[in-house]
Formats: structure tokens, C-alpha cells, sequence
């Protein structure tokens, strides 16, 4: 088990809980293998970050689950309640383990932005009366690490006594891990998915365009600069999102995500990066200016070429640039945000971006 006890021992001052891991060789791994344990157990979530890389994240038994509501009946501000379990299960970083070992995990909706900014009053509910926010804190996570084809399961253990815990987690560990591995190899069926009543745009096209127009005037006015105004697809389904989830994986995004709490399921598959913070380093990856990809080599060269000269992309583009360096701003160091990659080229299966560094 890593790290060793001596690596951990000078952090027992510091810290209420480090992170321990069990690893062994698998080969070959299947996530919806997991997320059919996931979906079979109730809570849990399947998180793959960059999969050619470096690691996807599993939990099916999390210590807590917590939603919007739920903090709506507690005295304290919701944002005091999630520090305070931060804080409570704060960790070290330890090189040689994932950068994920525990903690919370989940969504926030845009409605929590009121958190933050308590003068805003939202004048309309939240889409289809979805909370504010689903999270688990976690103490255990299974890690699959994609580069040395590893499957490795963490726990997060108290410093109070450091070495007997240890050794008892030691061996629950590695019997939890080769249980797991077990359970892998068995079959399971996919749950039953049935689209009951056909994908439909919210807004028709006629009152969409009504309503780019009002934004427009709102934009000319100085009201505004920016605004994403969707038109979500509706629809009414029976059954499990897990083979929504199966089919996302063809995408190779490098974001994919399976999230069940209670009855609520979302899955995810996405190119962007919104922000990312490694140590001191924070970064944020912005996508502006699409393109499907060409069904012929001299197509998807000829739309690549559409994509990086069109000014409409290019305006949107530089728009996200001074969105992007005003956001840093407001918790970097002064002076210190730069533009390291501007509208470089990305191709993923079905589309092309422009992507900011």
C-alpha cells in the first residue's frame, strides 16, 4: 500500500485524514462495467478526465450525499456547509497518487450562482425543477489509471491514530480491490432505456428568433455583451441513462461523466476545460467556433480553413480571450495571466474548435 507509513507520519500534525492506494496490473477495463455497479448500487458517479492520459474516477458508496435543498434547511449559508466539510476532510497532496484520492464531488446548477452574488434574483425556477447542487463526499474512489494500466482503490484514513489504522486498512484495502475485480468480470446486463416521447426543441424556431433579437437590442443598448441564451432538447424517457453513457464513450471526449443520486442520473460528454487548478497554477480552456468534421480528408481541411478565417468565430474568439483574462484576473496575481495558445485547432471525432490556453 502507498504511500508507506513513515511517508505519512509527518503529516498527522497537519492534517485530520491522508489518502492511502492499493493498485493492481488490469489490462483491460471497462467503465460502463463500473457504471453498472454504480447504477445497481443507487449513488455514485464514473468521472473520466483526459482517458489517453492519465485517469478515470469511480465511487458507488459515498459517505454523503447532498443536495440544494437539503442545505436550503440549514442555518449557515450552503457555501459555509461544503468548507466546512472541505476542511474536515482536508488532505495532503502526495506525489505518486491521483490528484482525486476524496472529497466532494458532483454539479453545481447556474441557479448557485446566487451563492455567490446574493443581489441577483433569478425570475425564473430552475429547468424541470432540478436542485442547485448534487455532491458526494467521498472517502474511497477507484482510480483506473489508462497510461500504466493500473486499477487502483484509495481511502482516506484519520491521523489520529495513524499507524493502527494503517495496518487495518491495509488488508481491508486489498480485499475490497480484488472483490471489485471479481465483480468486474461478471456479467451484467445494461438497464432497460426507453424514449417514450420524442427529442423536441424547448422554443420553436420562431419565438428562438424573437428572442435572439430582443438580446440583440439589449447588446446594442450596452445593456449586456454576452449572453448564452439555449434552447434545450425535452423529452420523456423510462429506464437508465447508462446506455446514453455507453454511446458517449465513442466520442473520445476528454471529459466523460455517469452521475447517479437517488433518481436523478446525468451523463456527460464534453471537450472543455472551464477551469483547472494544479498547485499554484490555475487555467481555464475556452472553446469558441465549431465545425463538424469533413467526410473526406480535402473537406475537413476545407472546413478547418472556414473555421480559423471566419470573422464571425474570430470576434467570439477574442471575446472569450478578454472574458477568460478578466476571470483569472479576479483571483490570479496581478500581472500574471497570460494567453499561451490563441485559437489553436482541435479535432475531436464528430467536430473541430478553436481553443484558448
Amino acid at each position: 500500500m502507498n504511500p508507506t507509513l513513515p511517508t505519512l507520519i509527518p503529516y498527522q500534525d497537519h492534517y485530520p485524514y491522508v489518502p492511502v492506494m492499493v493498485k493492481r496490473p488490469l489490462v483491460t477495463f471497462d467503465p460502463i462495467a463500473v457504471a453498472k455497479i454504480i447504477h445497481q448500487m443507487g449513488n455514485g458517479f464514473a468521472l473520466t478526465i483526459d482517458r489517453h492520459q492519465r485517469y478515470s474516477y469511480f465511487s458507488f458508496k459515498p459517505q454523503r450525499s447532498l443536495t440544494g435543498r437539503q442545505l436550503a434547511k440549514h442555518q449557515r449559508p450552503a457555501n459555509e456547509t461544503l468548507q466546512a466539510i472541505l476542511n474536515q476532510y482536508r488532505t495532503p497532496r502526495i506525489h505518486g497518487l491521483p490528484p482525486f484520492t476524496g472529497g466532494l464531488i458532483g454539479y453545481f446548477g447556474y441557479e448557485y450562482v446566487q451563492q455567490f452574488v446574493p443581489k441577483l434574483h433569478l425570475k425564473s425556477p430552475a429547468t424541470a425543477d432540478l436542485d442547485d447542487l448534487g455532491l458526494f463526499l467521498v472517502t474511497s474512489v477507484l482510480v483506473y489509471d489508462h497510461r500504466h494500466h493500473e486499477l487502483g482503490l484509495t481511502q482516506l484514513i484519520p491521523t489520529a491514530d495513524l499507524a493502527a489504522t494503517y495496518a487495518v486498512t491495509q488488508t481491508a484495502l486489498t480485499q475490497q480491490l480484488a472483490a471489485i475485480i471479481e465483480q468486474l468480470q461478471q456479467p451484467m446486463a445494461l438497464p432497460p432505456f426507453d424514449l417514450q416521447q420524442p427529442l423536441h426543441m424547448q422554443a420553436d424556431q420562431a419565438t428562438y428568433a424573437r428572442q435572439v433579437d430582443r438580446i440583440r437590442q439589449h447588446i446594442y443598448a450596452g445593456d449586456i455583451f454576452q449572453m448564452i441564451y439555449a434552447n434545450p432538447c425535452l423529452g420523456t424517457m423510462s429506464g437508465s441513462l447508462l446506455a446514453v453513457y455507453q454511446q458517449l464513450q465513442k466520442t473520445a471526449a476528454p471529459y466523460t461523466c455517469y452521475f447517479k443520486q437517488a433518481n436523478f442520473e446525468m451523463t456527460v460528454a464534453s471537450p472543455e476545460t472551464l477551469v483547472t487548478k494544479d498547485g499554484e497554477q490555475i487555467a481555464t480552456y475556452p472553446l469558441a467556433g465549431t465545425r463538424r468534421r469533413g467526410r473526406t480528408p480535402a473537406e475537413d481541411q476545407q472546413l478547418a480553413h472556414e473555421l480559423q478565417t471566419s470573422p464571425k468565430e474570430i470576434a467570439e474568439h477574442n471575446m472569450l480571450v478578454d472574458l477568460g483574462r478578466n476571470d483569472l484576473g479576479q483571483v490570479a496575481k496581478f500581472k500574471s495571466v497570460r494567453v499561451t495558445n490563441l485559437r489553436r485547432l482541435i479535432r475531436y471525432s464528430q467536430v473541430m474548435h478553436l481553443e484558448l490556453v
